[in-house]
């Protein structure tokens, strides 16, 4: 009993220290906080794009960048031309100069050598809105011109595929366009040129005006506007032999259409009526005094074939229909089910009628060099011949094809067992290909007596007016 009271005893001695500093611990007051002028205000990080831009070493494709500092150093005036100087960009790219094209006035880019759908264009990482014409028709891209070079902060050009991140128009790279996060104050410029023989004159203007603080003020807003326009440079301001057509001078040809039996060349033919001075030898033969030289200029047919009619389609036939101003042309697949009008297409009847001569004229051509195509069979004997209402009650038009492909030249080409024809639409800038029909060899000949047929019913129901002259 005096063990277990003994033990107790030193337990409580053991202890007590130990309570005495906890309580000494316990009343101790807390240190006191940091002035407020030691506290560090971090720096704003601003992230842009899908990845932290990093330096050009340390990312795993090659970034070139582009400070407004480096920008304004070297001369440039747009966002076209400094985009356009980078080494990356290639052929394909769209020049402000580019005038025979759907996007004449507009610039794009395109790196590595592919064209400009392949390139991506981004404003401050996201995407930005497509020109409204589209490359050759077909190829959409970002014009650079709608973006002013005063506001941008800086440019990063990616100089390697991205299509993993950005999809299949960022196979040839990315250039994000960086603008300036916030702007204070007024800023503007006006600039005149000319060049030193004349022509070419230029003038540009620019204008940044912003207000606001985001830091202070927590916002900010500015407006950035560019104007610029060049005159063009033409030959006839510049001296020999840039303003001139004859450069025998300096051992060149005369390339000016004239007349040969004034002794002024050309680089084309021409026929001038004329006589021969030794009977039979046509190698005698001299130009009459005064006489008019008329020009023999060969202008091949060529269009751009976009790719939705690339393909063409396979035909067995046609349905002709005319009326005093146009022809429309239905061509048929008989063998699908139901049967179908495969293409539509609308001639005005001048066409029509060089359609049928020259279709004449190539069938021709192919007889004597792969023999005349195998006939069709024939049609059973005393078959009633369907009415237009029962021919288009057989055979199915389909919606997108009721307005029809018009053209106003063909080009016609045949192998040894199908002929082509290619319905051209010759519109400026440039001429496309509306229509591809493809038909066999042997349905050729029928296909061309029913377009014999159906001019000499369109020349019966609508006869030429005769020309009346005023007395």
């Amino acid at each position: 009993m005096k063990r277990n009271q003994l033990a107790l005893t030193l337990a409580g001695l053991l202890f007590a220290p130990v309570g005495a500093a906890f309580a000494q611990d316990a009343a101790t007051p807390p240190p006191p906080p940091p002035p407020q002028d030691q506290a560090k205000q971090l720096q704003t990080i601003t992230v842009t794009g899908s990845a932290v831009p990093r330096i050009d070493v340390e990312t795993p494709s090659p970034v070139t960048v582009l400070t407004a500092q480096q920008i304004q150093r070297s001369g440039m005036t747009t966002v076209s031309d400094v985009v356009r100087s980078i080494s990356a960009d290639n052929s394909g790219s769209i020049p402000n100069a580019f005038a025979n094209g759907f996007a004449a006035g507009s610039s794009g880019v395109a790196l590595r050598g592919l064209t400009v759908n392949s390139t991506l264009v981004l404003v401050d990482g996201h995407r930005a809105a497509s020109y409204p014409v589209a490359d050759d028709g077909q190829r959409s891209f970002v014009d650079l011109n709608t973006i002013p070079l005063a506001a941008v902060d800086r440019i990063e050009v990616l100089k390697d595929g991205a299509s993993s991140l950005y999809g299949a128009d960022a196979i040839a790279g990315v250039v994000n366009i960086i603008l300036k996060p916030n702007y204070k104050g007024v800023e503007g410029t006006v600039d005149v040129g000319t060049s030193q023989h004349g022509g070419g004159f230029t003038r540009k203007a620019t204008l940044l005006a912003g207000a606001g603080d985001l830091e202070k003020d927590g916002h900010n807003g500015y407006i950035a506007i560019q104007y610029q326009k060049d005159n063009p440079i033409w030959l006839r301001q510049r001296g020999f032999p840039f303003n001139t057509q004859d450069l025998r001078s300096i051992g060149g040809p005369d390339l000016n259409i004239g007349q040969p039996g004034q002794r002024t060349g050309s680089v084309y033919g021409s026929v001038t009526p004329g006589s021969l001075t030794r009977p039979g030898d046509i190698t005698s033969g001299t130009p009459n005094a005064g006489a008019y030289s008329q020009q023999i200029a060969h202008s091949p047919v060529s269009a751009r074939v976009p790719e939705r009619v690339a393909r063409g389609v396979m035909t067995t036939g046609v349905i002709v229909l005319d009326s005093p101003n146009e022809f429309v042309l239905d061509f048929l697949q008989g063998l699908s089910r139901p049967p179908s009008i495969a293409a539509r297409v609308v001639l005005p009847p001048a066409v029509m009628f060089s359609f049928v001569a020259s279709l004449r004229d190539n069938l021709n051509k192919y007889t004597e060099r792969f023999g005349p195509p195998a006939p069709l069979p024939k049609p059973p004997p005393q078959q009633p011949r369907p009415s237009i209402q029962e021919l288009y009650e057989h055979f199915k038009l389909p919606e997108d094809l009721m307005s029809g492909a018009y053209a106003n030249s063909v080009l016609i080409g045949h192998s040894p067992s199908e002929f082509l024809f290619d319905f051209i639409t010759g519109f400026y800038p440039t001429a496309s290909v509306s229509c591809r029909v493809f038909l066999s060899a042997q349905q050729v000949p029928r296909t061309l007596e029913t377009l014999n047929a159906a001019l000499g019913t369109y020349q019966k129901r609508f006869p030429p007016r005769p020309n009346r002259s005023r007395r």
